[in-house]
């Protein structure tokens, strides 16, 4: 259980110190090269044979950027975060992102590959870290 933890949060720190170190990254112009938005149902059957259906909407885009004389593609928006539930949350980003738009790319200065659109402030992504990490610590005391 404790290694499971373990194994989603590592991900989690990685993604709060990107998001950290991101907004301290040089920036570039770029392009928007495809922007769309999709959407998933799942249906699951409850213990009273109820089926509920949820669904979860993404925005997926992809950008070019140059980045030390040579041309970048990257698809991070954000980092951590690939979709919701509303349809409006991924109709706002198409309208902040359609393709053929202009926009502002921070780019990792060493791996130029690394890049987002959004850097933002870790505040967010800490209290949902410090969920996980008090999940573990008492998964490691109930053992």
């Amino acid at each position: 259980m404790v290694f499971l933890g373990l194994g989603m949060l590592a991900p989690g720190l990685q993604n709060l110190w990107r998001a950290y170190a991101g907004r301290s990254w040089p920036t570039t112009s770029g392009v928007i090269v495809f922007a769309d938005t999709q959407a998933e149902t799942a249906s699951t059957q409850d213990g009273e044979g109820d089926v509920l259906q949820s669904t979860t909407h993404g925005a997926p885009l992809a950008y070019q950027y140059e980045a030390g004389g040579k041309k970048h593609f990257s698809n991070v928006r954000r980092f951590g975060q690939f979709a919701a539930s509303g349809g409006e949350w991924a109709a706002d980003i198409l309208r902040r992102y359609s393709s053929g738009a202009e926009a502002p790319v921070w780019y990792s200065p060493t791996d130029p590959d690394l890049a987002v659109l959004e850097p933002e402030s870790a505040r967010r992504r800490t209290t949902c870290l410090a969920g996980a990490l008090r999940s573990c610590c008492s998964a490691c005391s109930d053992g």
